[in-house]
Formats: structure tokens, sequence, C-alpha cells
């Protein structure tokens, strides 16, 4: 995830600082939309920079660059997240299960001791 940041230039990013680029990224290209496009409404501009955002031969930079952070966001750091706290989430259960096992034969060998114990007869004192 590191690296594919740097390479993006943002070498110290989250993922939550990546959303607040491309939210920067939008606006430039929804004031460059407003520029080019003076009649057309807020929705219609909102329209059309999603639709520039998913078009890969746009010609706004902006879009080309909300593009990259948005797949750099999903693709890399939403994804790499997820994994890794699944990968977390799994080796943390199986210490858990780890533990219970060797607790539950340390159990079933002090039952058994407990068990030979009682079935010894007491010595009689005078």
């Amino acid at each position: 995830m590191k690296a594919g940041a740097a390479g993006a230039g943002y070498p110290d990013a989250t993922y939550s600082s990546l959303g607040g680029a491309y939210n920067e990224k939008e606006a430039a290209l929804i004031e460059e939309l407003t520029a080019d496009n003076p009649s057309a409404d807020e929705d219609t501009i909102s329209r059309m920079a999603a639709a520039e955002i998913a078009n890969p031969m746009t010609e706004y930079q902006s879009a080309r660059d909300a593009a990259a952070l948005e797949d750099l966001r999903h693709g890399t750091f939403l994804d790499g997240n997820t994994l890794r706290g699944m990968l977390l989430n799994a080796y943390g259960w199986g210490i858990v299960g780890t533990v219970a096992l060797w607790a539950g034969v340390v159990l079933i060998i002090a039952g058994v001791a407990l068990a030979v114990y009682g079935f010894i007869p007491a010595k009689k004192t005078a």
C-alpha cells in the first residue's frame, strides 16, 4: 500500500486522506465543467463530473487524477486494509484456539490426576 501511494505522489497517504485528495480533484473538475458549461445546473454538472471520472479517455486532467486516486483508494487501500484485517483476525483466533487446546489438555490431565487421587484410600492415623 505504501509503495502504491508513494508512486502516486502521496507517500504518507491513508484511506481517509486519499478521500480528501479525491474530493479536491473532483471539486476542481466541477469548476472546470462549470466554466465550460455555464448554463448547466448543479445536478447536471455533478453527473457530468461522474461521467468524466469514469471515462478513461477524458480530456480533463483533474478527472484522470480523480480516477487514479479513487482506484488507489479503493483498489489498494480498501482491499489491502480489508485483507490485513481478515488475516490478523484469523491469526488471533488461531492463537485463541491453540491456547484453548493446550488448556484443555492440561485440564484433562489435572482431572485424571484428581480422579486417581480420589480413589486412593486415606491413611488412618492413630
